[in-house]
Order: C-alpha cells, then sequence, then structure tokens
C-alpha cells in the first residue's frame, strides 16, 4: 500500500499555493499592474512635489534677503516692489508672510495703515500658528494708527488668544487696554487692567498697577 511522506504532503500543497497565485495573478494582472503603476507615479510625483517646493522656499528667503537689503539701503520703493512679488509668487511660504510683515511696516511708516492692513488680511489665513499672533497684533497695530480702538483692541485681543507664550499674551492684553482705556471705554480697560494687575510675575503688572490708579482715582473737587 502506497503511502505519502509528511514532506511530499507539504511540497504537494506548497505546489498548488503557488499554481492558485499564479492563476489569481493572471486573474487580476490589469488590477495589479494599474495599482504598480499609480504607486511609482504617486511616488515620482511626491518627490518631485518635494523638491519643487524645496526650491520654492529657497528663492523664496533669497528674494526676502534682496528685499532686506533694499528697505536697508533706503530704497523703499523697490523694497515694496519686491516684497509685493514674494507675497505673490511665494504664496504660503514663511517668506511670504515675513514679507508682508515688513511691507506692512514700510506702509505704517508712510502714513498708509489701511494699506499695509490689507497686506496683511492676504496672509492672515494661511500663515500657522507660529505667525497668527504677530500678524493679529501688526493688524491691531495699524488700526490704533487709523484711530479705530475697537478694531485694535479685538485684534490685540486675538492675538492674546493665540499665542503660547504668557509673556506674549500679557503684552498683547496691555496693548488693547491702553487703546481702550485711550478712547475712553474705562470698563473695558478695567478689566484687562485688573487682571493684569492680580499676577504680580507678569510683565506689565506694575503698569496695569498704574492704570488702574488713574482709572480709579477720584477727581479733586474744589470747596
Amino acid at each position: 500500500m502506497a503511502t505519502t511522506s509528511p514532506t511530499g504532503a507539504v511540497r504537494a500543497s506548497d505546489d498548488d499555493a503557488f499554481q492558485n497565485f499564479l492563476l489569481w495573478a493572471q486573474r487580476y494582472s490589469k488590477v495589479i499592474t494599474a495599482i504598480a503603476v499609480a504607486l511609482i507615479v504617486g511616488l515620482a510625483a511626491w518627490m518631485f512635489y518635494g523638491r519643487s517646493q524645496a526650491i520654492k522656499h529657497r528663492r523664496a528667503e533669497e528674494s526676502l534677503g534682496r528685499a532686506a537689503q533694499s528697505l536697508g539701503s533706503g530704497n523703499i520703493p523697490l523694497a515694496q516692489s519686491d516684497l509685493e512679488k514674494i507675497m505673490t509668487r511665494y504664496s504660503g511660504t514663511p517668506a511670504a508672510t515675513q514679507a508682508a510683515f515688513l511691507l506692512a511696516q514700510t506702509y505704517y511708516d508712510e502714513g498708509k495703515a489701511q494699506a499695509g492692513i490689507d497686506r496683511l488680511m492676504k496672509v492672515r489665513d494661511g500663515v500657522g500658528d507660529f505667525f497668527e499672533p504677530s500678524v493679529e497684533a501688526l493688524i491691531a497695530d495699524g488700526y490704533d494708527l487709523l484711530g479705530k480702538p475697537v478694531e485694535a483692541a479685538k485684534h490685540y485681543q486675538v492675538a492674546a488668544e493665540k499665542t503660547d507664550f504668557e509673556a506674549d499674551r500679557s503684552m498683547y492684553r496691555a496693548s488693547a487696554a491702553r487703546v481702550l482705556q485711550l478712547s475712553g471705554d474705562k470698563a473695558g480697560a478695567l478689566k484687562i487692567w485688573t487682571e493684569l494687575a492680580a499676577d504680580p510675575d507678569n510683565p506689565v503688572a506694575g503698569e496695569a498697577r498704574v492704570r488702574l490708579g488713574e482709572l480709579t482715582a477720584q477727581p479733586f473737587k474744589q470747596s
């Protein structure tokens, strides 16, 4: 009586599995080919995108450096033109955000606060978490220059909410309180100064106490 050894049974099983795999591969060859091609194309696209992004960032930084040189030499019109181009050509890069900062400041210095605010608003939504507080604070500076303390205070408060640093948060809130106080919003300013004065460790606690004294001092009445 013929018998099959365990080794022979395993070999037969392996052969059957291999044959089944070949049949499956032949049946779905088009699908397998399509998947392979898609993976290769996807990998190539990812590598190209990564390289193109790196080139874009490098060129943006180089352009920003040239614009900064123009600023340093006092050629403001050329610097403004270059900064505008960086914002448009390299939108979404950190250099474009920094270009907006510099450009806005040049307009503020020229007394064109609204033009500076407009440039900052263009990059505001895509700057990322790191730059958000700075953008909001610089927009607030612009509204302060325009004589719009309510708008300025709102953006200073947003900057305070978005920063991760306690010292910066206190500074932004103090800026909001100052513009509110100057605008005549005593209640709004008093609330912020009171909260800032309650923490002796923050960098504006001393100013907060002075401001509270100004706001709560009783006017002198002549008898």
